[in-house]
C-alpha cells in the first residue's frame, strides 16, 4: 500500500509541467488528513439517528453506533446483535461519519 505522500506525488506528476506539482502534493495531503479526522464530541455531534464510528473513552476502541445524550451524559447505542463490554458506560470521545459506496 502506498503512503499518503507517495500517492500525492504520483497524483501530482501530471501537473509538474504546469509547475503545480508541489501545490498538488500539499493539497492532496491536506485532503487526506481532513478525511481521516475524528470529530471531538465536545465540538460537534452527529445528526440524530446517524450511524457513525465512535472512539470510546475507556480504551480507544472503535465501534459503530448512535450517539445520544441521556441526562446530560453522552453514550453510544450499538446495534442489537453487537455486544461490547465497556467499563465507562459506552461514553464516546470522538466520532466520524461512515462513507457508504
Amino acid at each position: 500500500m502506498k503512503t499518503i505522500e507517495e500517492a500525492a506525488k504520483e497524483s501530482a506528476e501530471a501537473y509538474e509541467e504546469l509547475r503545480l506539482g508541489k501545490l498538488c502534493v500539499k493539497k492532496f495531503v491536506e485532503g487526506v488528513e481532513f478525511a481521516h479526522k475524528w470529530i471531538d464530541v465536545k465540538d460537534e455531534l452527529p445528526d440524530e439517528n446517524e450511524f457513525v464510528l465512535c472512539k470510546m473513552k475507556s480504551n480507544d476502541a472503535i465501534v459503530g453506533g448512535y450517539i445520544q445524550s441521556t441526562n446530560g451524559r453522552l453514550e453510544v447505542l450499538t446495534l442489537p446483535n453487537f455486544e461490547f463490554e465497556d467499563c465507562m458506560n459506552y461514553e464516546p470521545i470522538s466520532w466520524r461519519p461512515i462513507e457508504y459506496k
